[in-house]
């Protein structure tokens, strides 16, 4: 799942649906791909006591490999669901226009997210 997650992670815009679209311009990206793939079977496949792991079989290799791609189905169901939903979990603070400004002008009033509620918590903690 790990491999497929990286693979997934590389495009996070909510259009950005092909991730494989350009992996091969980054090849230190592909390098680090291919680095955590070998580790992870070579942890497994030869770790033996050390590891406490078993070398696994070819079936068992594959069933692995259709289970971390499901990683990738995964990743476009997240996209398509619209953030509105998940208004907690959103990671950007949204700007919200509302009238009744002074003078008629609009105010910008900034609603809470999951990640400006942890910088007020950062830094009210940093005054103390």
């Amino acid at each position: 799942m790990q491999l497929f997650n990286q693979i997934n992670a590389r495009l996070l815009g909510p259009d950005e649906f092909n991730v494989f679209a350009g992996i091969f311009k980054n090849m230190l990206f592909v390098g680090v791909v291919i680095f955590t793939f070998v580790t992870q079977w070579a942890m497994v496949a030869v770790g033996g006591r050390f590891m406490k792991t078993a070398p696994l079989s070819m079936t068992q290799n594959l069933t692995c490999i259709a289970i971390g791609a499901g990683e990738l189905l995964w990743g476009l169901v997240v996209k398509k669901v619209p953030t509105k939903y998940f208004p907690q979990w959103q990671l950007d603070e949204v700007e919200d226009k509302s009238g009744g400004g002074q003078g008629g002008s609009d105010t910008l009033k900034k609603s809470g997210s999951l990640s400006a509620s942890l910088k007020r918590q950062k830094t009210s903690s940093m005054q103390r």
